[in-house]
């Protein structure tokens, strides 16, 4: 994913976190409210953020919407990665 960062964002990556694996429970609504990925003191050096849907064609859903700029709905296929501004 860094080549593909730097080529479309024209940012140079000097260090990532380690990778996250998260499930998210239907019967806790399955999914994340509107957030933002560097709001803390902690989380600030963030600059982009990178998802890729493990099992996709497990369930409905896994869809990601950027509602600050639109309504659009991304339905990511299956192994295909996302990676976006924090």
């Amino acid at each position: 994913m860094v080549p593909e960062i730097e080529k479309a964002f024209g940012y140079s990556t000097q260090r990532r976190e380690d990778y996250r694996i998260a499930c998210y429970d239907v019967a806790e609504g399955g999914s994340l409210p509107a957030h933002r990925d560097n709001p803390t003191e902690q989380t600030r050096h963030r600059r982009f953020t990178v998802s890729i849907n493990l099992n996709n064609a497990s369930f409905e859903g896994g869809e990601l919407v950027f509602r600050e700029w639109s309504d659009h709905i991304y339905d990511i296929e299956e192994g295909m990665a996302v990676a976006w501004s924090c």
